[in-house]
């Protein structure tokens, strides 16, 4: 029974389900489904207007909308050399802060600076957006409504919404649930995110 057992294969006890958690971008292989998704959401994106307004993506929870960014698109930008340097982040209680931090560390900014300036003056974000090496910022917030549930005052919230809404001449990406939708539109610089959002349906 020994001789057996060894001269069976070995057997991979990776996990190709990931749970409750989302897929991640280095399990694309096992990320299967949403080719559709994939391919609309590459067409949204390279749209001549796609810097106009962020791309909300919208789903009830669990839907995927964390896999079909991490394990569908951004493989897929990877594979066809899209020249966008990717910034993701979560909101969490200092949004602000947060985005200034992880934009600060593609672009070389000072983090410190870099909040204070989008406090100030929101709108004015775009400046700090401009392409390096030829390369613009794609800013993809994933679970957005923690802009809403993590205890950030109101000031900071309109402070980092109107921030996204001018980031133009980046590419701007907003995963969200959907029962939070009516939060977003009550912040008058997301609307026009909410005009036309992407929403990520059930499998099959």
């Amino acid at each position: 029974e020994g001789a057996e057992s060894a001269d069976l294969p070995a057997v991979d006890e990776a996990c190709p389900y990931p749970g409750l958690r989302s897929f991640g971008s280095g399990e694309a292989g096992w990320f299967h489904g949403r080719d559709a998704e994939i391919t609309d959401l590459l067409v949204r994106l390279t749209a001549t207007d796609v810097a106009s307004a962020p791309l909300a993506v919208v789903g009830v929870s669990g839907a995927g909308k964390s896999s079909l960014l991490r394990a569908g698109l951004f493989p897929v930008l990877d594979e066809q050399r899209v020249p966008w340097r990717r910034v993701v982040l979560t909101p969490g209680p200092q949004p602000v802060d947060t985005l200034a931090v992880r934009l600060a560390a593609v672009t070389g900014a000072a983090p410190a600076a870099l909040a204070e300036s989008i406090r100030r003056d929101p709108e004015s974000f775009g400046r700090h957006c401009l392409p390096g090496a030829g390369e613009s910022p794609m800013i993809v917030v994933d679970q957005f409504e923690q802009l809403f549930t993590d205890g950030a005052g109101h000031e900071e919230q309109l402070a980092f919404a109107t921030a996204l809404a001018s980031a133009r001449p980046a590419v701007v990406v907003l995963a969200v649930r959907a029962d939070p939708v009516p939060d977003c539109i009550a912040l008058d610089p997301l609307r026009g995110a909410l005009d036309r959002p992407f929403v990520v349906g059930p499998l099959g």
